[in-house]
Parts: C-alpha cells; sequence; structure tokens
C-alpha cells in the first residue's frame, strides 16, 4: 500500500527526529543508538551514530549535511509507508 506523505510532512519529521535525538543522546540514561529502525548515515558523516555513553549538556548538535537530511527523509517515507494503520468503524 502506497501512502502520500507531503514534503512539509517530511520536513516536520525530519526536524522532530533532529531534536528528539538531541535530546536522547544528552540524557544520563543514554548507551549509544541503535542502527535497527532508524536512519542510514554514510560512513564518516557527523550524524553517523554515536557506539556509547551520552553526550555532554553543552556538546554542540549533530551537524547533518544534504545527504543525510535526504537519508532521513528517505527513512520517514518508508516508515511511514509500513506504519499504516486502518480502524473500522
Amino acid at each position: 500500500m502506497y501512502v502520500y506523505i507531503s514534503p512539509g510532512d517530511v520536513a516536520s519529521l525530519r526536524l522532530g527526529f533532529k531534536k528528539a535525538r538531541e535530546y536522547a543522546r544528552r540524557m544520563p540514561i543514554f548507551d549509544g543508538e541503535l542502527l535497527e529502525g532508524n536512519p542510514t548515515f554514510a560512513k564518516g558523516s557527523s550524524a553517523a551514530y554515536a557506539d556509547s555513553g551520552p553526550a555532554d549538556i553543552s556538546a554542540p548538535n549533530i551537524i547533518y549535511s544534504a545527504d543525510d537530511d535526504e537519508a532521513i527523509d528517505t527513512y520517514i517515507r518508508n516508515f511511514g509507508e509500513s506504519r499504516v494503520m486502518t480502524f473500522h468503524v
């Protein structure tokens, strides 16, 4: 089943992903990121996943390249298509 996700929605969801990731990586209980169920970033990208421990509260935000944004957008489109729920009333 194909689900259309408007470009405006993708942009909003991309921003939400980035903000949530910044909050999560600063939490004391943070112990690295799971690769499964997340966008795939190029090796060497500043957005590549951390493998351990929380970031300091004053750490700079992750800098995302255009390729990183495209990886997030692709993830959002694929994730949205696989999570469609229908309700019968």
